[in-house]
């Protein structure tokens, strides 16, 4: 909702909707209900862990209920972002802000994908997706704190300014010193188009939910790489994290959840 401080200041205010903790529980529960009900009787739900994945997901949802949370990421994400040139992320006011409601600053602007918009007003887009870019590889990179989910509507350009804005915090990604190490092997090895680095570095990445059939994991991974990455039929960078996501699943083996955030959003952000 929009409105206005004491003061005159223009902000937008998050208001969580009555009872909908009651009913986001009531739902998860049901979704862990049948995902138990589906692992009983089928053994690929059992070897992927599907009742995990539900709690996994569920965890998440219920931490974007508590404002207090995305109040924090913002202000957060906010002082490592002060480094970067036209770019920033939205404010907010802690001082009118709780569990159930969230005071912002209300950000103008156009969604980063609205070319049009962005070339009517004179900004450079070559720029801009450098600066975008720049940006959100600090976060991931340098940072280890980023935004969990960078898609369009997320990623507001001020058309008077030039400036991006980077929006909605309530899903977030951390990575530590040595996750960010491992996701730059990851990446380096993606560039260098090395198949066996990559089977290696994913296999060390990934937890193993049955025994691993090596032979045959290096073979599909050969295969994946001459596709996808060397001869490009899969085209773009998300085109390749889907199948690298399918083969770990076919295999077995389940990659970290937060680097697997960081790779969502990086395929997200290309």
């Amino acid at each position: 909702h929009r409105a206005t401080l004491h003061d005159g200041t223009p902000v937008a205010v998050k208001v969580q909707r009555p009872n909908i903790v009651t009913m986001v529980n009531a739902d998860l529960g049901i979704l862990r209900q049948v995902s138990q009900s589906i692992e009983r009787v089928n053994q690929d739900a059992r070897t992927v862990d599907l009742t995990g994945i539900v709690e996994e997901f569920g965890d998440g949802v219920r931490r974007e209920l508590d404002y207090h949370n995305e109040a924090y990421h913002a202000r957060r994400l906010n002082d490592n972002m002060k480094t970067q040139a036209g770019v920033q992320v939205c404010g907010v006011y802690p001082e009118y802000s709780a569990t159930k409601v969230l005071t912002m600053q209300f950000v103008r602007g156009v969604k980063i994908t609205n070319a049009q918009a962005i070339d009517d007003a004179g900004i450079d887009r070559q720029d801009l997706g450098r600066r975008f870019m720049r940006a959100f590889l600090k976060q991931v990179m340098v940072d280890g704190f980023f935004h969990g989910d960078p898609h369009p509507g997320n990623l507001l350009v001020d058309t008077e300014t030039g400036t991006l804005t980077f929006i909605d915090l309530g899903l977030v990604g951390v990575l530590d010193g040595a996750k960010r190490m491992d996701l730059v092997d990851l990446v380096l090895s993606l560039y260098q188009k090395d198949a066996a680095s990559i089977a290696d570095v994913l296999l060390r990445l990934s937890r193993r939910l049955r025994p691993v059939d090596l032979v045959a994991y290096r073979a599909d991974m050969e295969n994946l790489v001459q596709q996808y990455v060397i001869y490009g039929s899969g085209g773009t960078l998300s085109a390749v994290m889907a199948r690298l996501f399918g083969l770990l699943q076919e295999h077995g083996l389940r990659l970290d959840r937060q680097l697997t955030l960081a790779l969502k959003a990086i395929s997200q952000c290309e």
